[in-house]
């Protein structure tokens, strides 16, 4: 008996089927199968259209970021940053004497749902998806009869947002520091003239 965990992959296999005939007529005598393992490329192929979907991601957050005044994007961050931390600080000192777990789960939602439509109106869409996923999570919650452990799943959507929230303050940050390089790089050219 050990106890080592057992992890199970699924194996995907590819089946060729060949006739064999006689000699002298098209009387099919057998048939030769040929089995290959093609799982490594199945794997492969998940993981670019994985890789491609990121990218795709990634370049709407940063189309979305570049359609919008900086100062409108700096507000939702700082706005939406704010309404998650308070909700995570709600949720660490939750006692539901005081406060119903209907009541918060309510709350969150209208947190996540103003976040889900500020992001959508500025084409922020992994965000606004981000929100919408969670929000998947919650309707459910909300008519429900609900108990401490199923705040576990509000806790985990609370970070998700957060980092997509965080992946577009990268995105601002970088984008600052290239405005910021080529006002040197300006400088430096005008300085050589």
């Amino acid at each position: 008996h050990s106890n080592v965990a057992t992890r199970k992959f699924s194996t995907f296999l590819n089946f060729e089927f060949s006739p064999v005939t006689n000699d002298g007529d098209s009387t099919v005598t057998s048939l030769l199968v040929s089995i290959v393992d093609v799982s490594q490329e199945v794997y492969l192929e998940r993981e670019l259209e994985s890789a491609e979907q990121r990218a795709n991601s990634e370049m709407a957050m940063l189309l979305g970021v570049l359609e919008n005044d900086p100062a409108v994007v700096a507000e939702f961050l700082f706005g939406a940053t704010k309404q998650l931390n308070d909700t995570n600080a709600m949720l660490r000192v939750l006692d539901p004497k005081v406060t119903p777990y209907r009541e918060v789960i309510d709350k969150v939602f209208r947190t996540v749902h103003a976040i889900k439509g500020e992001a959508a109106a500025m084409a922020l869409g992994p965000v606004s998806q981000a929100a919408h996923s969670f929000e998947d999570v919650l309707v459910p919650l909300r008519q429900k009869q609900i108990a401490g452990e199923d705040l576990i799943p509000v806790a985990t959507g609370v970070a998700g947002l957060q980092l997509a929230i965080e992946k577009i303050r990268r995105i601002t940050d970088r984008l600052a520091s290239y405005a910021g390089n080529s006002d040197a790089a300006q400088l430096t050219a005008d300085e050589d003239v």
